[in-house]
């Protein structure tokens, strides 16, 4: 399972990724956090992934979860906060 925490600073989010192997965190802007989603997507398991997001990235993030990934599901790993 990898985890995805998302956090909103100043002028950019930062997403840490936490699984059983690694740990990283990453500086993001708004389009970077979009990219960044996709490219998990590609390469993993999107039902493998659980997302914490910021309660003002949920609309925006679920739209591009459900234009990329229309067939996975995802919905119930999705933690806003």
């Amino acid at each position: 399972m990898l985890n995805v925490k998302i956090t909103k600073e100043e002028f950019h989010y930062v997403a840490e990724y936490v699984s059983n192997a690694t740990q990283e965190v990453k500086k993001l802007s708004m389009r970077s956090l979009h990219d960044m989603v996709y490219n998990i997507g590609r390469f993993v398991p999107m039902n493998t992934v659980h997302f914490h997001i910021p309660d003002n990235l949920t609309k925006s993030l679920l739209t591009t979860l459900k234009l990329e990934y229309p067939g996975e599901l995802y919905e119930h790993k999705i933690t806003v906060h």
